[in-house]
């Protein structure tokens, strides 16, 4: 459950500074949220929250600055915790790692990016699919050696 710290109260002017940035980043993986989960949290499309992160967009709408201080201040983590519960044993899932959720939403992105072209869609998930595939049956196999005992 989200516990209240003596965090300091951030205070957003509308400019997405490095810092803010990085914050806004941080907040939403220890969340577990993706892109397009924030984006429905502060009703804005997924690319925005991405453009904000990158840096591509610096700033942002007068009326959205409440929401993006609420979400960096806390105010949302009890309810977005709260959903993420397992509806029939209330316990809380088990989130993967920070790397996984980036790795998921860079897949994600890509296959947004590929709407127009279906069969270049295609190509990606059986892509993704066979590297997967490949990866589990040498790991269960016990086709892999730890980093220290790699031959180069």
């Amino acid at each position: 459950m989200a516990q209240k710290t003596s965090r300091e109260v951030i205070r957003f002017n509308g400019i997405f500074t490095p810092e803010l940035r990085r914050r806004l980043q941080v907040k939403r993986l220890e969340l577990g949220l993706a892109y397009q989960r924030l984006g429905a949290l502060l009703q804005v499309n997924w690319s925005t929250i991405r453009k904000w992160e990158c840096g591509q967009t610096k700033c942002c709408t007068l009326n959205m600055r409440k929401r993006v201080e609420d979400f960096l201040n806390g105010k949302y983590d009890e309810i977005l915790i709260k959903e993420m519960q397992d509806p029939l044993t209330g316990s809380y899932p088990i989130r993967p790692p920070c790397q996984v959720i980036s790795c998921m939403e860079r897949f994600s992105n890509a296959y947004q990016l590929l709407k127009p072209m279906p069969d270049l869609r295609t190509k990606l998930v059986k892509k993704l699919e066979q590297v997967t595939n490949q990866s589990m049956e040498q790991l269960l196999q016990g086709n892999y050696a730890p980093k220290s005992k790699r031959r180069l």
